[in-house]
């Protein structure tokens, strides 16, 4: 007799087996986070999955694996935390409903993309303003949507911050301006701040203080992080998940576990394990990166009006890249709701909250 599919949604939980894109099931209704079960404390640590999602070129196949991401961590009863770009929002609502709805269920928070002039490089104008002037002018961007093919201000619908709180039904709860300039990144967290955000990102991992993990800049929680998994070299120039696509190394849960066992502090430590949707199915840019930018590597800024059909420097992976990229995240989500407290950065929030009190 062939197998229900009841009998293998419960051996996909038991064993952390996980059917690729274009196979997933119905995503099961969400169970609280780890961090609120009983036995939190006895884990080895803190760990967010953190998923930028910013590909709007290749929005269909982004959509697909946002389905299997959200079903993953269903069925391990953990949640994810999308960091939705304000395109990505739009476009997600327009063609994706049951994928937005499915994301609702689990963290969501914010980041940015060229041409938003928070991005480094596309700053100039909020350069040249200061005080007040310079928060009116985050606001702005912030509040209402903005053309990507000039990078001007769109007043006749909504952006930014606003527009991803309009499509998930909540505020976002963490933020990144991606962005050195502190006068910027402060004047940007006062407006989020007051739109519902609640954390910010300072950098993007392991510079966390392993005594006082729970800092505060600019009044806002800033995300915390022990370790470093984005990448396998000390230069950090190589992605584990290129790595793992190219049969070299780069096991992510590996490199976990090596973290937490060289762990010798009181307090148990955080970690985010960061990866973009787009990751999973193509390799190299992404597809705004030759629209905005004139080298692969994002150091010569284009100037507007922006070519929105230029030819796009990325390419597809290839099946077994693919899987290969899919079961080493997969065996990573399912020894993290094992062995650590999997969090969103709602929860870490309520985390500080109780250890403030």
């Amino acid at each position: 007799m062939p197998p229900t599919r009841r009998s293998l949604l419960q051996l996909l939980a038991s064993t952390a087996v996980f059917w690729p894109a274009g196979e997933a099931f119905a995503t099961p209704a969400p169970t609280p986070s780890t961090s609120a079960k009983p036995n939190a404390a006895t884990k080895r640590g803190y760990i967010t999955f953190v998923i930028n999602v910013h590909e709007w070129g290749h929005v269909d196949e982004s959509a697909a694996i946002l389905d299997d991401l959200c079903a993953l961590y269903t069925a391990h009863g953990v949640k994810g935390d999308f960091y939705v770009t304000s395109v990505m929002a739009d476009k997600l609502a327009a063609s994706h409903p049951d994928t937005v709805t499915a994301m609702k269920a689990h963290g969501i928070s914010y980041h940015v993309r060229p041409p938003q002039p928070l991005y480094e490089g596309f700053d100039s104008a909020f350069k040249a303003l200061s005080g007040d002037a310079l928060i009116s002018a985050v606001r702005d961007f912030e509040t209402y949507g903005q053309s990507l093919a000039t990078g001007e201000i769109d007043r006749s619908r909504s952006g930014g911050y606003t527009r991803v709180k309009e499509v998930f039904g909540k505020a976002p709860c963490a933020v990144s301006a991606q962005n050195s300039n502190q006068t910027i990144v402060a004047a940007a967290a006062s407006v989020w701040k007051a739109m519902g955000a609640r954390m910010i990102l300072a950098f993007h991992e392991g510079q966390s203080d392993p005594d006082n993990p729970l800092v505060q800049k600019d009044g806002l929680l800033v995300r915390p992080s022990h370790f470093k998994l984005t990448h396998v070299d000390a230069a950090e120039k190589v992605f584990w998940w290129n790595a793992v696509s190219a049969g070299q190394g780069g096991d992510p849960t590996e490199a976990l576990k090596a973290q937490l066992d060289a762990w010798n502090h009181p307090k148990l430590p955080y970690a985010a394990a960061l990866i973009h949707e787009n990751n999973f199915y193509r390799a190299g840019p992404e597809s705004w990166t030759s629209i905005y930018y004139a080298d692969k590597t994002k150091t010569v800024v284009q100037a507007p009006p922006y070519d929105l059909t230029a030819t796009e420097w990325g390419k597809a992976r290839d099946s077994a890249s693919k899987e290969a990229i899919w079961s080493a995240y997969s065996a990573l989500v399912a020894y993290c709701a094992e062995n650590l407290n999997v969090v969103t950065s709602e929860d870490i929030v309520a985390l500080a909250g109780t250890s403030a009190g």
